[in-house]
C-alpha cells in the first residue's frame, strides 16, 4: 500500500500537487503534523524503520509521507533551528481516510500512540 518516496522535493510535490484540493478546504483540520523523538545516538536507520512501522500500524488506512531529520545532515547552524541533538521524523496525516475514518486526537491517545512508538522502538534494541 505503501510507496517509498525519493527525496524531499517529491515528497513536496505529492503533498502541494496531489493533496492541495483537500488541503485548503475550509472544513475542521485536513492533516496533522505529528514529529516522532529519538534519543541522542539513536541510530538512524533502526529509528526510520521503527518510525515506518508506527506509522503504518497506527496510520496504515490514511494517507501520510514523513521525512526523517538526522543532525549529521543538518546543514543550518544550531542559532537558525538546526543540528539537533537527536533523530526525528515528521509525518503529514490526513485526518480522514478515504473510506471516511477519522484520527481522533486527544490526551489519552497521544498516550496511546507514545506507548506503540515506543514498542516499535523497543525492537530497535
Amino acid at each position: 500500500m505503501g510507496r517509498i518516496i525519493g527525496d524531499f522535493e517529491k515528497a513536496g510535490d505529492l503533498v502541494q500537487k496531489e493533496w492541495r484540493r483537500e488541503l485548503h478546504s475550509r472544513k475542521s483540520r485536513d492533516v496533522m503534523h505529528l514529529v516522532v523523538s529519538a534519543h541522542p545516538g539513536t541510530d538512524r536507520i533502526a529509528f526510520q524503520a521503527a518510525v515506518r512501522d508506527f506509522l503504518g500500524e497506527q496510520f496504515g488506512r490514511h494517507r501520510y509521507v514523513f521525512a526523517l531529520h538526522d543532525p549529521a545532515d543538518d546543514t543550518r547552524e544550531v542559532w537558525r533551528g538546526g543540528r539537533r541533538p537527536h533523530v526525528h521524523a515528521h509525518a503529514i496525516i490526513t485526518m480522514r481516510s478515504d473510506t471516511g475514518e477519522r484520527v481522533v486526537a486527544s490526551p489519552q491517545v497521544f498516550r496511546q500512540w507514545r506507548a506503540l512508538m515506543a514498542e516499535k522502538a523497543g525492537s530497535m534494541v
